[in-house]
C-alpha cells in the first residue's frame, strides 16, 4: 500500500496521555501473509497465520524530535520505520472438540517496533510471545437453544513483556488472568 498523507504516531502523548499524531507525505507499506489450517482428524484442527512487513517512510519531514524539542531545518525521515507497526507477527491455534468440550492452545508471538519515527533504539518495544488457553462446554437443556461455559486463560506463562508504547512511554500487558462466563441461546 501505497500512501499520501498518512496519519502517523509523532511518539508523543498529549496532556491527557492520547498519542499525537500528524500526517507523512509519503509511506508504503507492504509484506505477506500465510495462513494455513489442518484438521488431521475429525476432532483436532491447527490453524496459524505469519504475517512479516516492512512499513517505512518514503517522505516524512518532521520539526519536532521524540522529545518534543523543536528543530528548526526539520529532519527527513524517508526510509526510515513507521512507529508502531511489527515487521513480523504470527499465530498458532490448536483446537480439540468432543463430546460437547472445547479445549484450545493459543500462541501469538509479535516483532519489536518503535515507539517513534526516530529509529532509536532506546524507544523500542521488545517482541514478545504470549500462550492463551480457552475450555468451553456446551450445557444441555432442552429449554434453550443452546448453553454455554467456558474459561480462558490469557498469559498461561505469566510473562512480563510490553504491549505497545508511545516515546518513552511504555504500557505493559497483563499477565496471567482468567475470563469465566456462561452463554444463553433463547
Amino acid at each position: 500500500m501505497d500512501f499520501h498523507d498518512e496519519i502517523v504516531s509523532d511518539g508523543q502523548l498529549d496532556r491527557f496521555g492520547q498519542p499525537v499524531t500528524g500526517n507523512a507525505a509519503r509511506s508504503v507499506h507492504r509484506g505477506v501473509e500465510l495462513e494455513a489450517r489442518i484438521r488431521p482428524v475429525a476432532a483436532f484442527e491447527v490453524e496459524g497465520n505469519l504475517s512479516w512487513s516492512q512499513n517505512r517512510f518514503r517522505d516524512h519531514l518532521v520539526f519536532v524530535d521524540a522529545a518534543g524539542d523543536t528543530i528548526p531545518a526539520g529532519v527527513q525521515l524517508g526510509g526510515n520505520e513507521i512507529a508502531g507497526f511489527p515487521s513480523l507477527v504470527s499465530n498458532l491455534r490448536g483446537t480439540l472438540r468432543g463430546q460437547g468440550a472445547t479445549a484450545a492452545l493459543a500462541a501469538r508471538g509479535v516483532g519489536g517496533f518503535f515507539t517513534t519515527n526516530f529509529e532509536n533504539v532506546n524507544e523500542r518495544v521488545p517482541g514478545y510471545f504470549v500462550l492463551d488457553a480457552e475450555f468451553a462446554y456446551e450445557l444441555p437443556f432442552a429449554t434453550l437453544r443452546s448453553a454455554r461455559v467456558q474459561l480462558q486463560v490469557r498469559n498461561v506463562l505469566d510473562r512480563l513483556y510490553v504491549l505497545h508504547g508511545e516515546g518513552d512511554q511504555y504500557f505493559p500487558a497483563a499477565t496471567r488472568n482468567f475470563f469465566a462466563g456462561v452463554e444463553f441461546g433463547l
